[in-house]
C-alpha cells in the first residue's frame, strides 16, 4: 500500500478537480488511466510538459509551476544563463592582427 506522503500532491489535486476519478483526469490529459495512476505514485516525474497538461486539465487549479520544480525556478526569475561569448572577441583581434 502507498504511503500517502508519497503521493503526488498536485495529481492528487488534479484527480480531485475531475471529481476524484483518476480516468475522468485521464481523459483531460489525453491519456490512459494508468498513466495518471504513474503520475499519482511519482513513477513517472513530473516534468514542465506534464505540469502544463495538468494545469490546462485542470483549468489553471493545478499551477504550473507549483507542480513542476524547473518551471518554478523560471517563474520565480532565474532565466537560464546567456552564454558568455567574451573570448569571441580576443579570437577575433588575434586573427586580425
Amino acid at each position: 500500500m502507498t504511503e500517502p506522503e508519497k503521493l503526488n500532491l498536485h495529481v492528487k489535486a488534479a484527480i480531485d478537480f475531475c471529481g476524484g476519478k483518476q480516468s475522468l483526469l485521464a481523459e483531460k490529459l489525453g491519456c490512459a488511466q494508468q498513466t495518471v495512476s504513474k503520475l499519482l505514485l511519482g513513477e513517472i516525474e513530473i516534468d514542465p510538459t506534464w505540469a502544463v497538461r495538468l494545469s490546462q486539465a485542470t483549468s489553471g487549479f493545478v499551477k504550473a509551476a507549483e507542480a513542476c520544480p524547473v518551471l518554478a525556478e523560471v517563474v520565480a526569475g532565474s532565466p537560464p544563463q546567456a552564454p558568455d561569448n567574451s573570448h569571441d572577441d580576443q579570437v577575433e583581434t588575434e586573427t586580425a592582427q
